[in-house]
């Protein structure tokens, strides 16, 4: 994940950002990401590495994360076996998980980016691994989060070491959710992206933007509401997500999908598909937080500024309104909105802002365009505020951007 932003930084900041403030008209779209765009590759967490920590650091850890009462819910009593384990993983950036085990079962708690902003949750790995060193856990693995943060799936492979990982939530033999706004509350649009989760979907990390309908020898058949089966175009496959397109022409109403593996069914899922199911891309890959946009200055002597309403760091950039005369614009990418019926509302902050689209980006398929602008200056000195799109009585997921 953190290649591809890099990439995608470079990319753009090569490029034009965006066009002409004259032609922000529906389908008059020229964003421009890349080779590779980052809320397309799997949320992959891990490994996760354990190593053997004395009682007392281990107590101490597991109580900071969640509480002082976490060590008598989860770690067996004194008296029996009873060993303490600490961790890392990178999950976009460093996650810290402690556990505390009697020799059959591990039970422990993590947290995303140690010092604010990630979820945090309780893990239990069930079966028995023996007396190695490190470790050599076998099983499956699931979290708790703590709040309505996203769960932890995967499987633990030997030596301490626990992967893949991926985020997702409760987790039934194969799950779809948008894969923009991470939730299927909307349904799912044809020409949309979307990510499914699941088990042994693969051997491992592949990608491919001409979308094939099959990919790693996984495929995707979805038989719509009128019993037409359709084959989705695969962009991603890994061991526990895959993303894929759905086609355009599907029947709205109930469809069975159907996961494959090598010719062997996998995975059975029902979706509902709908005209709209908007959602839009976040910087972190996830549906939450700063959004995966970019915005353009237009100064009262014709000069412009350009550039991502992200860092590096995955935070959101304060954007400067400029001199007064000037028009600051913002882009945002979605999917699942180009077939609307007309009915678009966006408030930035509360407050009802000019727009155009969305509408199909055009350079990447199931990618969609949304040009706020120009913003009305009133918010200026709000910070990070939330961004509220609205598609034919829809709710996309809510986004931020922040503002100087």
């Amino acid at each position: 994940m953190r290649i591809a932003i890099a990439a995608l930084v470079a990319l753009i900041g090569a490029s034009p950002v965006l066009a002409d403030p004259s032609v922000f008209v529906p389908g008059a779209f020229n964003g421009r990401w890349g080779a590779s765009f980052p809320p397309f590759i799997p949320q992959i967490i891990g490994p996760i590495n354990f190593q053997q920590i004395d009682e007392a650091e281990g107590m101490a850890k597991m109580m900071e994360l969640r509480g002082a009462d976490i060590v008598d819910d989860l770690c067996p009593p004194q008296g029996e076996k009873r060993e303490f384990y600490g961790g890392d993983y990178d999950y976009q950036r460093r996650g810290e998980v402690y556990a505390c085990t009697n020799g059959t079962t591990l039970h422990g708690v993590y947290r995303d980016f140690p010092g604010g902003g990630g979820d945090s949750g309780s893990i239990t790995i069930d079966e028995t691994f023996p007396d190695d060193s490190p470790p050599n856990w076998k099983g499956s693995f699931f979290s708790i989060p703590q709040g309505e943060g996203s769960a932890m799936h995967g499987q633990y492979q030997g030596n301490g070491i626990a992967t893949p990982l991926a985020r997702g939530g409760d987790q039934p033999p194969v799950t779809s959710l948008s894969g923009a706004g991470y939730s299927s509350v909307n349904g799912f649009a044809p020409e949309s992206f979307v990510a499914l989760f699941g088990q042994n979907l693969a051997d491992e990390l592949l990608v491919d933007g001409n979308l094939p309908t099959s990919l790693g020898g996984l495929s995707i058949a979805i038989t719509d509401s009128a019993g037409t089966m359709h084959q989705a175009g695969i962009y991603v496959v890994s061991p526990t997500q895959v993303n894929y397109l759905l086609p355009e022409g599907m029947a709205e109403g109930l469809a069975q999908l159907t996961v494959l593996r090598d010719d062997e069914v996998i995975g059975v899922e029902t979706i509902e598909i709908a005209a709209v199911s908007p959602g839009i891309f976040s910087a972190a890959g996830n549906g939450q937080g700063p959004a995966a946009a970019t915005w353009l200055r237009v100064n009262p002597d014709g000069t412009r500024d350009s550039g991502l309403t992200f860092d590096t760091a995955l935070a959101a950039v304060p954007l400067d309104f400029g001199p007064l005369g000037g028009d600051l614009y913002v882009s945002l990418f979605l999917t699942g909105t180009r077939n609307f019926s007309g009915s678009v509302t966006v408030t930035v902050d509360g407050i009802s802002v000019p727009f155009s689209g969305p509408a199909a980006q055009g350079e990447f398929d199931g990618l969609d365009q949304l040009n706020l602008g120009p913003l009305p200056r009133e918010l200026a000195g709000r910070g990070e505020v939330e961004v509220v799109v609205t598609v034919d009585g829809k709710q996309a997921n809510i986004v931020t951007l922040a503002f100087l």
